[in-house]
């Protein structure tokens, strides 16, 4: 296999000094069974980066973006994880979001990891 120059390029270490990554670990009940996933906080230069894993929905990234405090703030879904759509507990199984519902984990998948991401800005 031949390198390719321009993939090299973006693997590249970027030697940002202003950069960190925290992440946590929990383990939700859901539905009565254990799930164990993780999000993290990644922080590079003045970008903050908050994952999810699975597809969140805005109410709960908008939550997250704002208790963040970096000029430059995202959330990515999917990450580490397929876990389904990640609802706001209160907008579970109802319209506009049974779609959504059906394609989740469960009801409190939203809260569990949206305050372990909240947690791990605190710190």
């Amino acid at each position: 296999m031949r390198d390719e120059p321009s993939l090299l390029g973006a693997i590249r270490p970027i030697g940002v000094s202003n950069s960190y990554q925290r992440s946590q670990r929990f383990t939700p009940k859901l539905q009565s069974r254990y799930i164990p996933t993780v999000v993290r906080l990644i922080q590079i230069g003045e970008a903050q980066i908050a994952t999810y894993p699975g597809e969140v929905l805005p109410k709960l990234g908008f939550q997250v973006k704002s208790a963040m405090d970096a000029k430059y703030r995202f959330i990515f879904g999917l990450a580490d994880d397929e876990l389904g759509y990640i609802l706001d507990d209160q907008d579970f199984g109802r319209e506009p979001y049974e779609y959504e519902s059906s394609m989740s984990v469960g009801p409190t998948i939203g809260s569990l990891a949206t305050n372990a991401l909240l947690d791990l800005l605190d710190k």
